[in-house]
């Protein structure tokens, strides 16, 4: 049985091609350090709950493109 998070966040991460967006979203999702990584083609996703004052949180991160990025931008909470 799974719990129902009480907030979930959506954030995109945007920037140019190779400055290390997909590392970034493999290290918080899967808590692993690739040094090396194929380039994004499109848009990558991942998701992680967490918790905060004992309440789950669920973060669905997306990594793209820049020029993707922009498409997404009003349907997400943050934008790094």
């Amino acid at each position: 049985m799974t719990a129902t998070n009480a907030f979930t966040f959506k954030y995109i991460i945007i920037g140019d091609t190779g400055v290390g967006k997909s590392c970034l979203l493999l290290q918080f999702t899967d808590r692993s350090f690739h040094p090396q990584h194929d380039l994004t083609i499109g848009v990558e996703f991942g998701a992680r709950t967490i918790t905060i004052d004992s309440k789950p949180v669920k973060l669905q991160i997306w990594d793209t493109v820049c020029s993707k990025g922009l498409r997404f931008a009003e349907s997400v909470d943050v934008l790094l």
